[in-house]
């Protein structure tokens, strides 16, 4: 059985009408989910059957460099300060984990209802030579996995 090297440095994020940003993301952050169990404690049975709880999901943060922060600058202002953030400003997009070679998609995790609440620029000090970098943070309303490519 071959084995595909995966390397974390080796992914594509796509959001819709975000494009001049995320071809310049150079981190995603770490995606949490968190599921509870429960017992279903109704009836006469000693062992009660386990049942899935409520779902945890983490919010989706990136970093990217200061040239391709204008469309995401854009939304942020219309989403957050112009109080424009109904279900219809919400946007979609998927994180793609790619092989070595960066020509198969190895997995792929597709994001529905994203709303951008936060985006901060790094601190630079005079004299620094480093290009500034952004990060922006999204809540998710649903998370699923689009594709499975072996």
């Amino acid at each position: 059985m071959n084995q595909t090297m995966f390397r974390p440095e080796n992914f594509r994020i796509t959001i819709d009408g975000l494009a001049a940003t995320t071809d310049k993301v150079s981190k995603v952050d770490a995606i949490t989910f968190k599921q509870k169990v429960t017992r279903d404690q109704i009836g006469n049975a000693r062992v009660y059957e386990l049942v899935p709880g409520a779902m945890e999901l983490s919010n989706l943060k990136i970093t990217f460099n200061s040239n391709a922060v204008d469309a995401i600058r854009d939304w942020h202002k219309t989403f957050v300060y112009d109080g424009k953030n109904d279900v219809t400003q919400e946007k979609s997009g998927l994180l793609e984990f790619l092989s070595a070679d960066r020509s198969k998609v190895l997995l792929g995790i597709e994001f529905k209802g994203l709303g951008i609440f936060d985006l901060k620029g790094d601190n630079l000090t005079n004299n620094s030579d480093k290009i500034r970098n952004f990060t922006a943070e999204m809540y998710c309303d649903n998370i699923g996995i689009k594709e499975w490519m072996a």
